[in-house]
């Protein structure tokens, strides 16, 4: 009875010692088949910073051709340059106009500026005789060559991307709403007469100081005309400035917005461009 004792105490030792050799061959496998850790050296490339322009003319169709910007509008690394992809709306006939603009922080100004598309042009170029084998070919080299020198100019900065916010359209009789954006108020506030400000404040003591910025905005008003084309009821074209997109730098206190136009009852063929400015405010 004792030598059986013995023995079946032997295997279990002896099975213990096998589980234990077996769990260190699983926990060696395990260790070899992870993913090493990356290097610095071995680390995925965050990408290029800088802004870079994209013409897509590969359509057949003119009016599809586009114009993209990466990391655009953006921000000079010495906060005194902004530099914007400007795609005005070319109303109903919905044509490409793009260019890149460089516009100066402290006045407001054009820099600099390439035109890349421009849709009275493109149009043109298409309503030519044989335009597909002659005008368009033409435009589609001078418009790459466009491309190419707006990243050409865009490389000769440093630049920070800007995160743009989009506004609201007002409706009907409604006035333009406030936008709120990184933590400050924008609105377009009537003032005397016929007058219109743009007025920035933080959102969270607007009501307890002095706005960080209060621009005279009345050339954003546009005046009441007919449409283009004569329509039933002889409607009028009423337009509404709004905070369309808006940007915010609060290191270098930027303020970058895009003012667009509704208008009332939707009329068809009521058309009034987008425009960009950008303001320094206070800190």
């Amino acid at each position: 009875m004792k030598k059986l004792q013995f023995v079946s105490v032997g295997l279990v030792t002896v099975g213990l010692m096998t589980a234990a050799l077996l769990a260190a061959g699983c926990s060696k496998d395990k260790t070899q088949a992870a993913p090493p850790v990356p290097s610095a050296s071995t680390a995925v490339d965050a990408g290029p910073t800088q802004p870079t322009v994209t013409l897509d003319v590969s359509n057949e169709s003119p009016r599809a051709w586009t114009v993209t910007g990466e990391r655009l509008p953006a921000l000079s690394e010495d906060g005194t340059q902004v530099a914007i992809l400007v795609a005005k709306e070319d109303g109903t006939r919905a044509y490409s106009n793009a260019a890149v603009e460089i516009r100066t922080v402290a006045d407001d100004k054009i820099a600099t500026a390439v035109q890349i598309l421009e849709a009275d042009r493109t149009v043109a170029a298409e309503g030519a005789a044989d335009a597909f084998h002659t005008t368009l070919p033409a435009y589609k080299t001078g418009a790459t060559a466009k491309a190419a020198e707006a990243t050409t100019l865009l490389a000769k900065t440093k630049w920070t991307a800007l995160s743009t916010k989009l506004g609201q359209a007002p409706v009907g009789d409604a006035g333009a709403a406030p936008l709120l954006v990184s933590g400050f108020d924008l609105t377009l506030k009537p003032a005397d007469g016929d007058k219109l400000s743009l007025v920035m404040t933080r959102f969270t003591d607007k009501e307890m100081i002095a706005p960080l910025l209060t621009e005279d905005a009345s050339a954003f008003r546009i005046a009441t005309r007919k449409p283009p084309t004569p329509q039933k009821g002889n409607p009028s074209c009423v337009f509404t400035p709004f905070i369309a997109e808006t940007a915010v730098d609060g290191v270098h206190h930027v303020l970058l917005v895009r003012i667009g136009q509704a208008v009332k009852d939707d009329v068809y063929g009521c058309f009034e461009p987008s425009q960009w400015h950008v303001y320094p405010f206070k800190g």
